[in-house]
C-alpha cells in the first residue's frame, strides 16, 4: 500500500484533514527522487560499459599482456583514488557504488594476473586472496551487499583453503574426532568475538548488518545439528602417529573454548552489549557436551524472545513463535512419523497446526498492547 491509498484511508477514518493531507502529498511529491532517471542513466552506463567489454573481449589476444596489465591497473588506482576522495568527502551517495565497481576490479584483476601467467588452481585460492584484500575495506561500507556477499565467499574459499593443504586438513580431522562440534564451535566462536569487536568500533555499519545475519544462520544451523544428535560420538584411545590421546586433545580444544568464551565475555560486560550473544555461546558449548534434544533449540529461542521483548523488537518475537512451532511440528513428525499417511493422523496434524495459529495470534495481540512502540 503507498502513501497515497494510506492517506485516503486516514482520511476516512477521521485521522487526517483534507488540508493535511493536501499537504503530505505536497511533501512527497517535492521530495520525491526521479527513480526512472536514476534507472535510465544507469543503463545507459551499463550498455556503454558492455560494449566495451564485448569490443575488448573480440580483440583480447591482440592486446599485449603489458598493456592489459597497464590498463588493469590504470582502472583499479583510479577507481580506488575516486573512492578514497568520496570517503573523505563524505559521499555516501557515491561511495557504496564505486566500493562495489572497485571491489569487482580487484577480482578482475586477480583473474587477469592468473589468466596471463597461466595461475590456473584447482581450489578457490583466487577468492581468498580476493576476501582477505577486500576484507579491510568492509569496515568502511555502509551498505551490507558487499560484506553481504563477501562474507561467504570468505568462509568457503577458507574451508576450500583448509582442505586443499594436507597438514592443515590432519589438525582439522583430528580436532574433528576428539570433539565433534569443536571445528564448528570454536568457528562460531570466532565469528562472535568478531561480532563483538565490529559492534565497538563500527556498530552501524554494513559489515556489522551482514556479519549479524550470517551469524543468526550460522546460531540457527548449529544448534539444530546440536538439537539432532550431532557431535555425540567422540574417539577414544591413542593415536597411531604420535604418542597423544583424543581425551588430551579434547582438554586442549575445551580450554581454548574456555578462554574464548571468558575473553567473549570480558568484552560484552566491558562494552555493555547485551547478554544474548554470551548466553547463545554458553548455551552451544553445553550442547556440544551434553545431548538436549527439543530443550536445546527451545531455549535458545526462549533467549532470543526475551532480548526481543526487553528491545521491544515485535518481529523477534514472531520470528521466535514461528520457529518453535516448526520445531513442535518436526518432533510431532518425529514421533509420528510411521502414520503420517493415515487420515487420524493427517487431522492430528491440522489441529496442531490450527493450535499453533491461534496461540500466535493471542500472544501477538498481547504482544502489541504490552510494546505499542515495535521496533
Amino acid at each position: 500500500m503507498n502513501v497515497f491509498q494510506k492517506l485516503k484511508r486516514w482520511q476516512e477514518a477521521g485521522l487526517l484533514t483534507t488540508v493535511e493531507a493536501e499537504n503530505i502529498i505536497r511533501f512527497e511529491n517535492k521530495n520525491a527522487k526521479p527513480y526512472l532517471i536514476y534507472g535510465l542513466f544507469a543503463l545507459a552506463l551499463f550498455c556503454i560499459g558492455l560494449g566495451i567489454v564485448s569490443l575488448v573481449a573480440a580483440n583480447w589476444a591482440l592486446i599485449p599482456k603489458n598493456l592489459k596489465l597497464g590498463a588493469d591497473f590504470t582502472l583499479l588506482i583510479g577507481c580506488g583514488a575516486l573512492l578514497w576522495n568520496a570517503y573523505r568527502q563524505g559521499i555516501r551517495s557515491l561511495f557504496e557504488p564505486l566500493l562495489i565497481l572497485f571491489e569487482l576490479l580487484l577480482l578482475a584483476s586477480i583473474g587477469l594476473i592468473g589468466q596471463i601467467y597461466h595461475l590456473t588452481p584447482d581450489s578457490l585460492t583466487a577468492f581468498f586472496f580476493w576476501s582477505l584484500l577486500s576484507f579491510p575495506l568492509w569496515f568502511f561500507a555502509q551498505w551490507k551487499i558487499v560484506p553481504f556477499m563477501g562474507l561467504p565467499i570468505l568462509s568457503f574459499s577458507f574451508l576450500d583453503f583448509v582442505y586443499a593443504h594436507e597438514h592443515w586438513l590432519a589438525l582439522w580431522n583430528l580436532a574433528e574426532k576428539a570433539w565433534p562440534a569443536s571445528v564448528p564451535l570454536i568457528s562460531l566462536q570466532l565469528t562472535c568475538l568478531l561480532s563483538i569487536v565490529i559492534q565497538e568500533i563500527a556498530p552501524e555499519g554494513g559489515l556489522k548488518k551482514a556479519l549479524d545475519f550470517w551469524l543468526a544462520v550460522a546460531f540457527g544451523v548449529f544448534i539444530y545439528a546440536l538439537d539432532r544428535g550431532y557431535a555425540f560420538n567422540p574417539s577414544f584411545g591413542v593415536l597411531p602417529i604420535v604418542p597423544i590421546s583424543y581425551t588430551s586433545v579434547f582438554a586442549w580444544l575445551f580450554s581454548f573454548v574456555l578462554v574464548l568464551t571468558a575473553l567473549e565475555t570480558y568484552l560484552i560486560k566491558r562494552w555493555n552489549q547485551g547478554w544474548l550473544l554470551g548466553a547463545l555461546i554458553v548455551l552451544i558449548i553445553i550442547g556440544a557436551l551434553i545431548h538436549l534434544p527439543l530443550v536445546l533449540s527451545l531455549a535458545a529461542l526462549l533467549m532470543v524472545g526475551l532480548r526481543g521483548y526487553q528491545k521491544g523488537c515485535l518481529s523477534w518475537i514472531k520470528g521466535v513463535l514461528f520457529l518453535a512451532g516448526l520445531r513442535l511440528l518436526a518432533l510431532y513428525c518425529h514421533i509420528f512419523e510411521g502414520l503420517l499417511q493415515t487420515g487420524l493422523s493427517l487431522i492430528a496434524g491440522g489441529l496442531l497446526l490450527l493450535l499453533l495459529v491461534i496461540f500466535s495470534i493471542k500472544i501477538n495481540a498481547w504482544l502489541k498492547r504490552r510494546i505499542p512502540h515495535e521496533k
